[in-house]
């Protein structure tokens, strides 16, 4: 049964219009490897890489004001703001040299998402609906939105490409920032994180205002999880490890115990791709706004990092790269890296995989999968009980699971679709894969968190010609497809753009909801609408009003 609280039931609508089932997916196993001992240089294939140092100064103590009505660019901002993405439209990808295509996909794929039947099985839940304030004439938004959000209990922060959010009281009403009070050359890509144990919201940013600009870098910001006006920010010149004018694009920031962990890839000024790169930063030192060295990692043989989430194992940082630069085949491996936190090493082993789609096929008409590309991935770790109640080959390790847009293939029509691969965490033994398809429409940009019990949700773009949003559940309720599911965000109008990301995260603090930010378009303004949404299981509810009104 699906369960709307009453609040809500003003969309109820909405979800009836745009609701599928989603169906069963098949889990393809593979024969194990051997189990290795735990994360570090004993994993069968790893690899230690090379880690640098670097210092930064204290960060600068800033106060920005709010207002309940929506933030509004100057003139000059917008100018700015179309400079630079005329600057950034140079920021390519990377040839996708040796690759799977469509008829590389041999494994079997499950039954497909239907469009008709059960919403969701048992007691899926909405917790939260709540339309954010930041769309106006002349306002930030874009349909390439980019969401991001974070919370404290009732304190809530959101962002967009081009605007900041937050609410004191759970998303039932918002109050707006300026992105570029923390920083004059902001640009764009940010992206929000909370970490619980020092009650800190962490907000970073692309700096960027043309091709070799001085200001051109990333702007890291720290505020208490009650007070998201009083900022502390950063700035970090250029690329860490590369030129101090290029352009640390696609920025994420992720966290494990003790450290924020932040990525982007480098473009030298006029130039094509050079290197990806990681950093990682002590969280203590940030939440005091103090001055820190730090360690980082540049690669030049992998295209961008994803970063993941989990809720434990964090004392060891886990990421994961689909693109390489080396001659590795595309879409038949994956690249895993780790560094222990108390670790001046990290360390990389590459896994096959089941083939997948390596490249994407165009969305409708207008054509709104025009930026989309192998490389935007979704990273979790979490416990393996409650996948190996339903299926045996995940039992006796924790996994790392790697959602990742791909497509076409010919079981999904020619649709863009999300494959799933598996593994063991301590040997990254690979278990298998399953995929989220259609054949009828295109799924895209997969966002994945874990919770506090260990459970995962998931957050995607979906349609034809006019894109909405998907949101699900990995628990103990669905382990395995068909996973609980709904369609809160219908396809209203088209867009020749989307993306890039979506993000979901666990709602803190308690144990059980997620959330995310999905958007549609306006079909008749052009408009792009973001929608904060909490979702979960009934058994939630209890632990989410408690700090709700906390």
């Amino acid at each position: 049964m699906f369960r709307l609280f009453a609040e809500h039931r003003r969309w109820r609508p909405i979800l009836a219009a745009a609701a599928f089932f989603l169906g069963s997916a098949a889990l393809v196993a593979t024969t194990p490897e051997p189990a290795a001992a735990a994360p570090g240089s004993r994993v069968a294939g790893a690899v230690k890489m090379s880690v640098q140092t670097g210092h930064i100064g204290p960060g600068r103590h800033i106060t920005l004001r709010s207002s309940d009505r929506p933030f509004v660019p100057t003139r000059e901002q917008l100018a700015a703001r179309e400079h630079a993405m005329a600057g950034k439209n140079k920021h390519l990808a990377p040839s996708m040299g040796a690759h799977t295509n469509l008829a590389s996909v041999t494994s079997a794929p499950g039954p497909e998402v239907r469009t008709t039947g059960t919403l969701a099985p048992n007691d899926f839940t909405y917790f939260k609906f709540s339309s954010v304030n930041s769309t106006c004439a002349g306002c930030g938004q874009s349909s390439i939105n980019e969401p991001t959000v974070a919370n404290d209990g009732r304190f809530v922060v959101e962002t967009s490409n081009w605007n900041i959010a937050y609410s004191t009281n759970g998303g039932n009403t918002w109050l707006n920032l300026s992105p570029y009070g923390f920083s004059s050359g902001f640009c764009c890509d940010q992206q929000v994180v909370y970490d619980p144990e020092r009650d800190i919201f962490l907000l970073l940013q692309l700096d960027y205002t043309s091709e070799g600009a001085a200001s051109n870098g990333l702007a890291l910001s720290v505020a208490r999880g009650t007070t998201p006006t009083s900022w502390c920010t950063y700035k970090i010149a250029g690329a860490i490890g590369g030129n101090a004018t290029s352009t640390p694009d696609f920025p994420k920031i992720a966290l494990s115990n003790n450290n924020a962990f932040i990525t982007w890839n480098e473009y030298p000024p006029n130039a094509s791709f050079v290197r990806s790169g990681i950093a990682r930063f002590p969280l203590d030192a940030l939440a005091s706004c103090a001055g820190f060295s730090y360690n980082f990692i540049t690669r030049t043989t992998e295209f961008t990092f994803a970063l993941a989430q989990a809720a434990s194992t964090k004392n060891t940082f886990y990421w994961v790269s689909n693109w390489f630069l080396d001659g590795t085949v595309n879409g038949r491996n994956l690249r895993i890296f780790w560094w222990p936190d108390n670790s001046a090493s990290g360390f990389v082993t590459t896994r096959a995989v089941n083939p997948y789609a390596f490249g994407n096929a165009a969305c409708g008409t207008p054509n709104w999968c025009s930026r989309l590309d192998p490389r935007f991935e979704s990273v979790v770790i979490s416990p393996a009980e409650f996948r190996a109640q339903a299926n045996s080959a995940f039992a006796g390790d924790q996994i790392l699971e790697v959602a990742t847009s791909a497509g076409p293939s010919s079981f999904s029509n020619g649709k863009n679709y999300v494959v799933y691969n598996y593994f063991k965490l301590n040997s990254l033994t690979y278990i298998g894969n399953d995929q989220t398809y259609s054949t009828g429409t295109n799924f895209a940009y997969p966002g994945c968190g874990v919770n506090g019990a260990g459970y995962v949700g998931c957050a995607m773009a979906y349609g034809t010609n006019a894109p909405g949003g998907l949101v699900l559940l990995q628990d103990n309720i669905s382990p395995v497809q068909p996973w609980g599911y709904a369609i809160p965000i219908g396809g209203a109008g088209g867009a020749s753009a989307w993306g890039d990301y979506i993000v979901t995260g666990a709602w803190n603090p308690t144990r059980g909801p997620f959330q995310a930010v999905l958007w549609n378009v306006n079909a008749s303004t052009g408009a792009t609408q973001p929608f904060y949404l909490v979702w979960g299981r009934g058994r939630d509810s209890n632990g989410f009003f408690r700090w709700l009104f906390h």
